[in-house]
């Protein structure tokens, strides 16, 4: 089974930016000034409009939250089961800031 049929490098977090990104099950990688991983999500089926559901979140958390990001990345997958199990592993590997304060 491939997890990964496509993958890109650091991009910096626009909105513009997000426009690229495929509506296809996927893992994101969200990155902070210094680019040391902040949190890592996936989607099941529409990878750039779960990025661009950041953006659309006006609270103060979010905010915050959104406020510290400046590069992503994202790995498109084929499957969402595949999507969740990347997810899963790169968590463990990667251990981005945000995602340990949630776990």
């Amino acid at each position: 089974m491939t997890i990964v049929n496509k993958s890109y490098s650091n991009i910096i977090w626009t909105e513009n930016n997000i426009k690229n990104v495929p509506e296809k099950p996927g893992v994101y990688v969200l990155m902070n000034k210094d680019k040391r991983f902040f949190y890592i999500g996936y989607s099941k089926d529409r990878l750039s409009s779960r990025l661009f559901d950041h953006f659309r979140m006006f609270d103060d958390k979010t905010r915050r939250f959104i406020t510290k990001i400046r590069w992503f990345r994202w790995f498109q997958c084929d499957t969402a089961e595949s999507a969740a199990i990347l997810e899963k592993d790169m968590i463990k590997r990667l251990k981005p800031i945000y995602n340990e304060k949630v776990n």
